[in-house]
């Protein structure tokens, strides 16, 4: 497992005025913020159930992405676009290393995951369109 580097804390310090920040933004006292990055390990499935494993900092732009196929690749080529699962980590070595270790998974136990969370498959995404 991952050690977090020594002082790094996983957030960076925002200094501004009372601008929406994301939910993992906090407020101190002296009006500035500390934004706590997220880094999120996810699965999408095509309707067919191909299964693709990647690594993000932003879920909400990078399943855009594989919806509107604009990046050639897997991804595009299989109509990978539904997000099935999804878990999120404070520090991008943990992230990196959990993606790498359900890469090395098998397509069966890579569907367990999904089917403990989410047994319809369906798309987890869809309520951020509504």
């Amino acid at each position: 497992m991952w050690i977090t580097p020594t002082g790094y804390r996983g957030r960076r310090l925002i200094r501004g005025s009372d601008e929406v920040y994301e939910e993992s933004a906090v407020k101190r006292q002296d009006h500035h913020y500390y934004v706590y990055l997220v880094y999120y390990v996810y699965l999408v499935a095509s309707m067919r159930r191909v299964l693709y494993c990647g690594m993000t900092n932003d879920l909400k732009r990078r399943i855009a992405e594989h919806k509107s196929r604009t990046t050639p690749g897997f991804t595009s080529a299989y109509r990978c676009e539904r997000l099935v699962w999804y878990e999120h980590y404070q520090y991008v070595f943990n992230a990196i290393e959990r993606e790498k270790e359900i890469k090395s998974w098998t397509r069966a136990k890579k569907i367990l995951l999904i089917e403990e969370e989410n047994p319809s498959w369906s798309d987890l995404s869809d309520a951020w369109t509504k």
